[in-house]
């Protein structure tokens, strides 16, 4: 029972991150759906890269299963699960920071027309 806990976990993880997804892209949510969707590519594609690299040994998917040896659909469900954990520890950093003193730009701010957010300086 336990054994199969944290991968159902993280595959109801996976179902809520694209769920969040569809939703933002439905609602005209560009920086919503563009965070979802980024994130979630940005973990596939680091499983596939993994997977590929001299590490991919000594990440475990499952138990007995290395990243070395998982085929395609493995290593897909591996990466968006990387990507929802990922997604969902920035939603609650963002729902405990209420005064949003941590705030960034969206991430296609400057794909809307808008300038991008100049850097600090000294």
């Amino acid at each position: 029972m336990t054994d199969a806990l944290v991968p159902t976990l993280l595959l109801g993880l996976v179902a809520s991150n694209i769920l969040s997804f569809v939703k933002a892209v439905r609602g005209g949510d560009k920086d919503g759906a563009f965070g979802v969707g980024s994130i979630l590519l940005l973990g596939v594609g680091l499983a596939f890269l993994t997977r590929e690299s001299q590490l991919a040994d000594q990440v475990e998917v499952v138990s007995g299963l290395n990243l070395s040896i998982a085929n395609a659909w493995t290593t897909l469900l591996f990466g968006l699960a990387g990507g929802s954990v990922a997604g969902t520890v920035f939603q609650f950093k963002k729902a405990i920071d209420a005064d949003d003193t941590a705030a960034e730009p969206g991430l296609s701010s400057g794909l809307r027309g808008l300038p991008p957010t100049e850097p600090l300086t000294d």
